[in-house]
């Protein structure tokens, strides 16, 4: 048991040994990421007691980081458009510039139309289609060879609550 601010000290400190320029702000953004805030409110509650598994669930994060992981794979999360996704090293890291790539999608999607029927084929952590899914309510199937991403894109969509997402295993070609 510690406090946030102590430990966000020795997050810093492994950062900064590092060397990343803004140590502080990294260990503010990963802590952030862990415990459901906003990095700059991290920094306004230094007194906060923090349980033993937070401790090293965020000292493990920083450890990780200062070893040249990305943010999102020490987290374990990362944001695609209004979604909180869970990801690891099963999958790739969504893009922020493949947030375009569903606002193209929506545009042509016939709103007159039945309900749609989307195929998301390498789905990865379901990024796409779990965002298309929530955002026009069609029915999604997610697609990827690897069985690894389908489990995480499958509890993604278990913990966004979205039933009409089916997913398969399976290549492309098949």
């Amino acid at each position: 048991m510690g406090t946030l601010g102590t430990h966000l000290d020795e997050m810093a400190g492994l950062l900064e040994a590092a060397g990343f320029e803004r140590p502080r702000e990294e260990a503010a953004a990963l802590a952030g990421d862990l415990l459901d805030t906003a990095p700059g409110e991290i920094l306004f509650r230094p007194a906060e007691p923090l349980p033993d598994g937070k401790v090293r669930a965020l000292l493990r994060a920083a450890r990780e980081r200062a070893a040249g992981t990305p943010r999102q794979y020490a987290t374990g999360r990362a944001g695609f458009r209004t979604l909180d996704l869970a990801i690891d090293q099963r999958v790739l890291i969504p893009r922020p510039e493949t947030e375009g790539l569903v606002e193209i999608v929506k545009r042509k999607l016939n709103p007159g139309c039945r309900p749609a029927r989307i195929l998301d084929l390498g789905t990865g952590s379901g990024a796409i289609a779990l965002s298309l899914a929530v955002e026009t309510g069609a029915t999604v199937v997610a697609t990827d060879i690897d069985p690894g991403a389908i489990d995480v894109a499958r509890a993604n969509a278990d913990r966004l609550g979205l039933p009409h997402v089916e997913f398969r295993v399976g290549s492309l070609f098949e």
